[in-house]
């Protein structure tokens, strides 16, 4: 039903309102009727009617002032003027201001006057449908909210290619306030995995459920970052230091490592390893960014007293081989190939081949494949193959992942010739691997 107001000054123009046509018939409710402007400003304010029928002339209130008193507070009430031949001035005023229409006193017909009521309504009906259609998107999207940001969070770190404007228009729909300046990512993994592997499957999504919302509630003092789980107990925090701040970027990141170690160990007895990677001021950097977080946590194997691991790039930029070092005998060659395993453990999520990796220890593609092969019996592909597919088994048992982003995390954008990799290597298809998992 809809709700309609009557306000008219005239005792007779009231009764005639209210009987020239069957209300509740056409869905109308008369809720209440006004004798003056002011009793009928009261009354609006307190029953919020659908529709207020006034007349342009009244005392203490004209219809122009009470409409102009109630557009703001009542912004979906709707209003009808009624007017004489001389009031023209008056409607044109309460039309500009907001009136639906008017009606002439003197020419009102019970016809012509549900006819307008109708259309009225129709008005009314169709605002409230999408006002109703807005809230349950809103109300979706707010439900929705923490899987699509993880999901957007998931191909930041792992998607084989990034458009940085997508992201942002992503970035937009999701509210999140990250801006491409100072980028850090810092890889936290927690280190007394018994702990969380006493668990039953269900309790430990519980787990990772908490500890998740846990370092939400403490990234909310250091706006703006946020979190994602990538792995079992391992999570990755996302964290935009602002140019302006008086921190630099190296100190805020630690600064966030603190308290989120403290917070593991105070709340749930965990012990864990961060890695912080080096600063970057693109979105589509922050898959590097990741990898530098995982390289330091990796780096910091060999320091086991300490427990925040920031990336140094000194250690990542390989050994280069010169002309002279090809023809040294075959330990040497031994160590050659133990950093092409190094480089190939660290960026088997890449495109790499035996031409990159050859390239980056500066030796030729040819003399890498023979000491591959005389050193470890064993072909460089193969050896890529197996790191990839060892990663991804671990994934398959260890993470939720969809087999396609586990595919993108070991160096497979294409999940057709993962699977058949996989399979080929294990005889299983990696679905069948994760069910036989459970």
């Amino acid at each position: 039903m809809i709700s309609v107001m009557i306000a008219d000054d005239e005792t007779l123009a009231r009764v005639g309102l209210k009987t020239m046509i069957p209300w509740e018939k056409y869905g109308f409710h008369l809720v209440a009727e006004a004798e003056n402007g002011k009793v009928a400003m009261d009354l609006a304010l307190q029953l919020k009617p659908d529709i207020i029928i006034t007349d342009i002339k009244m005392p203490l209130l004209n219809g122009v002032e009470l409409i102009s008193a109630l557009r703001e507070q009542l912004k979906d009430t709707k209003f009808i003027v009624l007017s004489s031949y001389g009031d023209f001035d008056y409607v044109k005023e309460a039309m500009q201001i907001g009136a639906e229409d008017y009606i002439l006193k003197l020419e009102m017909e019970p016809e012509p006057f549900a006819e307008l009521l109708n259309k009225v309504k129709g008005k009314i009906e169709a605002e409230r449908s999408r006002h109703k259609e807005e809230r349950a998107d809103e109300w979706n999207k707010r439900r929705n909210l923490p899987a699509l940001r993880e999901k957007l969070f998931q191909n930041l770190l792992f998607s084989y290619y990034i458009n940085e404007d997508e992201i942002q228009e992503q970035f937009n729909y999701l509210d999140i306030k990250l801006h491409a300046e100072n980028l850090v990512c810092l890889l936290v993994r927690v280190e007394n995995r018994e702990l969380y592997e006493k668990y039953g499957v269900d309790d430990r999504y519980v787990l990772t459920y908490g500890v998740t919302n846990m370092i939400e509630e403490i990234l909310q003092n250091y706006p703006p970052a946020y979190v994602t789980s990538t792995n079992s107990m391992e999570f990755a925090i996302i964290h935009s230091i602002r140019a302006d701040s008086e921190t630099e970027p190296k100190s805020a990141a630690e600064k966030l490592a603190v308290h989120v170690e403290s917070a593991l160990k105070t709340c749930f007895n965990f012990k864990c390893r961060i890695g912080i990677s080096e600063s970057c001021s693109r979105l589509g950097k922050l898959k590097s960014a990741y990898r530098e977080a995982s390289t330091a946590l990796n780096q910091g194997f060999s320091e086991p007293k300490r427990t925040i691991h920031h990336y140094q790039r000194h250690l990542d930029t390989g050994h280069t081989v010169s002309f002279e070092e090809e023809f040294k005998p075959i330990d040497d060659g031994r160590s050659i190939v133990s950093r092409a395993k190094k480089y190939m453990l660290k960026h088997y999520d890449e495109d790499i081949s035996l031409k990159t990796v050859s390239q980056y220890h500066n030796i030729s593609p040819n003399y890498l494949s023979s000491l591959f092969k005389r050193t470890t019996n064993e072909n460089f592909i193969d050896f890529l193959i197996h790191v990839r597919i060892e990663q991804a088994q671990y994934l398959l048992k260890n993470s939720s992942s969809k087999i396609y982003e586990i595919g993108i995390k070991v160096g497979y954008p294409d999940a057709y010739y993962f699977s058949k990799i996989f399979k080929k290597v294990t005889g299983l298809t990696p679905q069948e691997y994760r069910n036989c998992q459970k």
